[in-house]
């Protein structure tokens, strides 16, 4: 497996800011956009937003720079391949999703609030992506797979979005 060297910049970029932003899922993503000069979409506050809009196609672009992975079961084989190669990837869910997601474990609590990782380099569990999170409330993790923050038995509800960042 190829890994370019913005790959390993973006998980640099990664450990550099967990610990600080690893109680919000959002704020850690938008600071390591902020650190590999990436434009993420919607707002850096709600993740909700992040995710909406990474679905709007007057976000993507013709030239490549922003695109969406279509979502499905072979989208987290080609979020993996684009992290590898040193794109940057968000990995999100919105809060509809994610209780679309838990439906089928009732009595789950609604969730109020999406949820966006940061993919880095290599395979997690089952074929997951492998990344780094926040959690609201709580504390995300580093370098795990992404079966771990998302509904692991819906892996094809997860959005990926690619910004390309300078080189990769």
């Amino acid at each position: 497996m190829t890994w370019s060297l913005h790959a390993n910049s973006v998980k640099a970029a990664c450990e550099k800011h967990w610990f600080a932003n690893r109680s919000e899922c959002n704020q850690f993503v938008s600071a390591v956009a902020k650190e590999m000069l990436a434009i993420i979409p919607g707002d850096e506050r709600e993740a909700d937003l992040m995710v909406r809009t990474m679905n709007e196609p007057w976000w993507t672009d013709s030239s490549g720079v922003h695109f969406l992975i279509p979502r499905g079961h072979h989208a987290a084989a080609k979020a993996i391949e684009f992290a590898n190669y040193g794109y940057f990837v968000i990995a999100g869910m919105s809060a509809e999703d994610i209780n679309l997601a838990h439906s089928w474990h009732a009595p789950m609590p609604l969730q109020r609030h999406g949820h966006v990782a940061v993919v880095t380099p290599g395979v997690g569990k089952n074929g997951w992506p492998r990344g780094y999170w926040g959690q609201h409330g709580g504390v995300g993790r580093k370098d795990e797979s992404l079966s771990e923050t998302f509904p692991h038995r819906r892996p094809e509800l997860v959005y990926y979005f690619c910004t390309k960042v300078d080189g990769a």
